[in-house]
């Protein structure tokens, strides 16, 4: 999931932001009591950070599965009840990374990226 994409801001607005939030090759999105928080793997420690919203990049098919708790982890495949706490422990984070938000190695991501893109080019949609 594509936090910000620096260079539509500066299309869009037109001024360069240093603090744009930057992607995390290990993040997760929770949503908990109606806050939005990524927790994130930086030099081996498990790091939150707030956000005021978030949005796909793409239409993806949404399911909500048994969200019955307050928190509740925002993939890709739906939302699903997480428990936070957890989070905190790189062991339980990493097992819940792989799970929501697995992510093929880094050629993938760009050989996936370069597809979606030739699609784009040539009219062709997802």
């Amino acid at each position: 999931m594509q936090l910000v994409d620096k260079k539509i801001l500066k299309w869009n607005f037109d001024v360069k932001i240093p603090t744009a939030p930057k992607n995390y090759r290990y993040q997760l999105f929770v949503s908990e009591n109606g806050r939005i928080f990524r927790y994130y793997k930086k030099f081996g420690k498990i790091k939150k950070d707030e956000f005021c919203y978030i949005h796909y990049r793409r239409e993806l098919p949404i399911n909500i599965r048994d969200v019955s708790q307050n928190s509740f982890v925002i993939s890709g495949e739906g939302f699903c009840d997480i428990d936070t706490e957890s989070l905190l422990s790189a062991d339980s984070f990493m097992k819940a990374v792989k799970r929501y938000n697995a992510r093929g190695t880094f050629l993938q991501d760009k050989l996936s990226a370069a597809k979606y893109f030739i699609g784009k080019l040539f009219g062709k949609r997802r």
